[in-house]
């Protein structure tokens, strides 16, 4: 079923349908797929074949963040944060950050990066910014590049290091 919501959603072998995406991930999340539940959150986060509705948007990501999806995880760390549908709440957006990042998304270990850096629900540690903004950079996460590089630049976290602040500079803007 999912598959089949992909294919309808891109317009793979078929016309671009978006009421038939959902109509399929609908299924698929009905059966407790998390790719399924963070689709249907995704669409409408964005207002993509249904009204922006930032509400609908976090039950269904809430799901899939639930069962570990990464992805998920890192936009409920960005509605905790931005104050979307839900208060801003720095804790919990560290929270559902730190899990993503734990798996492995580079955006979630950027924002932990930002975080630590502006000691926006965590204590201000540039150390732990320096730590997750290279995890993030080292996939090349292009704003974690540049997070890194003006680090270095500035001997916040690490030591000043001219030659690593253009290296990562480089990189942000490849």
């Amino acid at each position: 079923h999912t598959y089949l919501g992909v294919m309808y959603y891109f317009g793979n072998g078929t016309t671009k349908d978006y009421s038939a995406a959902i109509k399929w991930w609908k299924l698929a999340a009905s059966q407790g797929d998390a790719s399924a539940q963070l689709n249907i959150g995704l669409m409408h986060y964005r207002g993509e074949g249904v009204s922006k509705n930032y509400e609908a948007a976090i039950q269904w990501l809430f799901l899939a963040a639930d069962q570990g999806n990464p992805h998920a995880q890192t936009m409920m760390g960005q509605m905790y944060y931005n104050g979307e549908a839900v208060s801003k709440d720095f804790n919990t957006a560290f929270k559902w950050y730190k899990n993503a990042a734990s798996n492995g998304d580079s955006t979630a270990q950027n924002m932990l990066g930002i975080m630590y850096s502006e000691g926006e629900g965590v204590t201000k540690d540039y150390s732990s910014a320096v730590k997750w903004y290279e995890l993030a950079a080292e996939q090349r996460e292009a704003y974690a590049s540049y997070n890194l590089s003006n680090m270095y630049n500035r001997g916040m976290g690490a030591i000043r290091d001219y030659k690593k602040a253009y290296l990562w500079m480089s990189i942000a803007a490849s």
